[in-house]
């Protein structure tokens, strides 16, 4: 199959908004499977695993290859709980185009905005689908109107939908000038009925004038021959889809069928094949290239997803160029290292069908990469090409864990091991007290799910302490720091000596930009400038509040004089080092440390002096600066009944929530804010309980805030 005929589409939502059910419902429609997977009874084809099962969501992508037509559509459902958002970040990374569902009574919700950025920085070209309009008293269209207010796009109705006191009755599309309707799940197309014609010939024109003020070429035609037809529409749609400037829209119902074949055929006829992606500016104004999808050329893959595979690993790739067959060679542009390609298959959820090569465009599924890690990019051994992948956020939340007894050790070690590899998310140190371990994730149900699924693949139930948040420490201004280790063991001197400078990172990112598949912030801090001290008034911050990078930055300068062979152990004893910060022991980070300089003396360097040595100057460095301790903080959006909203206002302004405004949705008020994310543990529980179970919470992590020093001794973070 050439590349023009693949499509490569994501679907993405805000949680409980229908996504896996049209996806299970694809299945069904393009005759891959043979009955409809129900998320409500556990039977779902995409949603796989067992926690994803019991709990009726989705947990981790799940990739499927469906046919339409002539066309191979390779399908990922991704998840739409904000706790996963960094996988649903990864796949967009890989993904043409993408699928964003709403639904009928919500319209666009807390987690829409996340994916709909991410769609936005990727450069991912996007098609709404509004679900669930067939259930009575929805209002698809004020679901559209959603997307134009807090969106900000430019909507175009390829179908308008005829509602009935039951819901969705039928559809008018638009472009053809047909009135679509169904029978069960099987959908018919005849002309407009008579007493719908004029309604639909003025929707026409309106989506003509806006096709023609978004392509000059469609205008052009429309000049020359007051005519549209449906084939020049199409090609037009298209290229405004595909350019980002406009989001098509269709209607229907994945539970029951409706408008399910017209999506796909929007799928295909409007979304990028891979060949179409070659080239696109992200809307930082960063311009990228992909590798051209020649099946002859040097391969060139990305790896963005692991899934077990009985007791190996399954690596997902997307082939951007070259074929790739069982047996190849590749090489690990990150690590350098050659890896062997055991086994190649096309991904139906977690099964597998095998395959004697793959070309361009394909996402697909190998085994035998023992030393690769998610974000890597695989390539012919004669090249070395990298691909830029956003680093993983830095966690918000952690629990202690720990074996119950010595003999269950190995096995959660190796369990523990195997979950990290394959969420790049989820980060495990040893500590704070010998046989723990430390898990730190993106929020609660992040953590919850996964200690289930420790348990399940270790076979050993741990013990397992209360989340709690993760804090992490940070610098104001930069210092110089110098350190010299001198000393004689067993009759031989030992000689080491560091100079380094300690910095705020000249480059800053936003920690909500970061979840949201951001590149980094237009404003570049040039080193000698302080970092922005961020406000300790949750009220007062940004949207874009910003917080560190997670990762300290460790450079030796060009005229560094520290002897090569002593280098590691110096970069390794300042890594470890910042995993304790000096005023709390928090983790340091948005830090750049340059190792300036040093001294040797031939005969008498030693790789423990010059490590206790760097040591020794960091910590001198970082006496002379401000430390601040930072706190997570989350937006937050609750949905409660009007009669509730008085003592759910009051709870969140206890937590210290910052209000921010509230809209009227029907019987509903919706409010929204930011609030520091300690005082939002277990807050789903307290709503349910305040509201009677009439209220939700989406919480999406937003920056970090400074604490001031009486916090800090209120929650009992200072040392001594």
């Amino acid at each position: 199959m050439g590349t023009e005929l693949i499509r490569n589409i994501g679907i993405a939502a805000h949680i409980d908004a229908g996504k896996t059910t049209v996806a299970e419902r694809i299945l069904v429609e393009t005759g891959i499977e043979r009955h409809m997977g129900r998320v409500e009874d556990g039977t779902t084809t995409l949603d796989f695993l067992a926690p994803e099962r019991e709990r009726g969501i989705t947990i981790v992508s799940a990739c499927t290859h469906v046919p339409w037509g002539d066309h191979g559509i390779n399908l990922i459902d991704t998840p739409g709980h904000v706790d996963f958002t960094l996988e649903v970040q990864r796949c967009m990374r890989v993904l043409d185009g993408g699928v964003l569902v709403l639904d009928a009574g919500s319209g666009v919700q807390a987690q829409t905005e996340t994916v709909w950025r991410q769609m936005q920085r990727q450069g991912v070209a996007a098609l709404a689908m509004i679900n669930k309009c067939d259930l009575p008293g929805v209002d698809p269209l004020a679901a559209v109107r959603s997307l134009e207010q807090r969106l900000g796009a430019r909507t175009l109705l390829l179908q308008y939908p005829q509602m009935g006191p039951g819901g969705l009755t039928s559809l008018l599309d638009l472009v053809n000038r047909q009135h679509l309707t169904w029978d069960g799940h099987k959908g018919t197309c005849g002309p407009v009925p008579k007493d719908l014609h004029d309604e639909t010939e003025v929707l026409r024109s309106e989506l003509v004038d806006q096709i023609v003020d978004l392509d000059e070429e469609f205008m052009e035609q429309i000049l020359a021959d007051e005519r549209a037809d449906p084939e020049q529409l199409h090609a037009a749609i298209a290229r405004v889809t595909r350019a980002g400037k406009g989001l098509p829209v269709v209607f229907g119902s994945g539970l029951s069928g409706a408008g399910i074949g017209w999506l796909l055929d929007g799928i295909c006829a409007y979304l990028p094949s891979p060949g179409e992606r070659v080239h696109w500016t992200s809307t930082l104004g960063e311009h990228s290239m992909f590798p051209a999808p020649d099946p002859e050329a040097p391969l060139s893959a990305m790896l963005f997803k692991f899934q077990d595979h009985g007791s190996d690993e399954l690596a997902f790739l997307r082939i951007y160029g070259g074929t790739l067959h069982p047996g190849d060679l590749v090489l690990n542009s990150r690590t350098g290292e050659h890896e062997q390609v055991q086994t190649l298959a096309r991904i139906h959820a977690e099964h597998g069908e095998d395959l004697d090569s793959a070309g361009p465009g394909q996402i697909v599924g190998v085994t035998g990469l023992k030393a690769s890690a998610t974000g890597d990019t695989l390539c012919d051994p004669t090249q070395s090409l990298k691909m830029q992948v956003l680093p993983p956020p830095a966690a918000v939340i952690q629990c202690i864990l720990e074996p119950r007894q010595d003999a269950d050790r190995e096995a959660l070690v190796t369990a523990l091991a195997r979950l990290v590899h394959q969420d790049a998310s989820l980060f495990a140190h040893e500590g704070p007290s010998p046989g723990q371990w430390t898990l730190e994730g993106m929020g609660e149900l992040h953590l919850e799910i996964l200690v289930g699924r420790l348990t399940q693949a270790s076979g050993v139930k741990p013990l397992v302490g209360k989340p709690r948040v993760t804090y992490l420490e940070t610098v104001e201004g930069r210092a110089a720091g110098t350190g010299k280790i001198e000393r004689t063991l067993t009759g031989e001197l030992n000689f080491g000596a560091v100079e380094l400078a300690v910095m705020p990172r000249p480059r800053t990112w936003a920690m909500t930009s970061l979840l949201e598949g951001a590149g980094p912030e237009e404003v570049t801090l040039q080193p000698e400038t302080p970092m922005p001290a961020p406000s300790q008034d949750a009220c007062k911050s940004p949207p874009g509040t910003v917080g560190p990078d997670p990762v300290p930055e460790i450079l030796f300068s060009p005229s560094c004089s520290i002897p090569t062979q002593m280098r590691s152990a110096v970069e390794a004893a300042l890594e470890g080092e910042v995993q304790s910060g000096p005023r709390c022991g928090m983790p340091l980070a948005g830090l750049a440390i340059t190792v300036v300089g040093g001294d040797s003396r031939p005969g008498a360097d030693s790789e423990a002096a010059f490590a206790q040595a760097a040591i020794v100057a960091l910590r001198d460095a970082l006496s002379q600066l401000d430390v601040l301790v930072l706190e997570p903080t989350m937006s937050f959006e609750v949905e409660v009944r009007k009669e509730f909203a008085s003592a759910v206002t009051a709870d969140l302004r206890g937590r210290g929530a910052c209000l921010e405004g509230f809209r009227e949705e029907g019987a509903l008020r919706v409010l929204w804010g930011m609030v520091p994310l300690h005082s939002m543990l277990g807050y789903a529980t307290g709503v349910r309980s305040i509201s009677k179970g009439n209220a939700t919470c989406s919480l999406r992590p937003r920056g970090q805030r400074v604490l001031s020093a009486e916090d800090l001794e209120v929650r009992g973070l200072l040392f001594g």
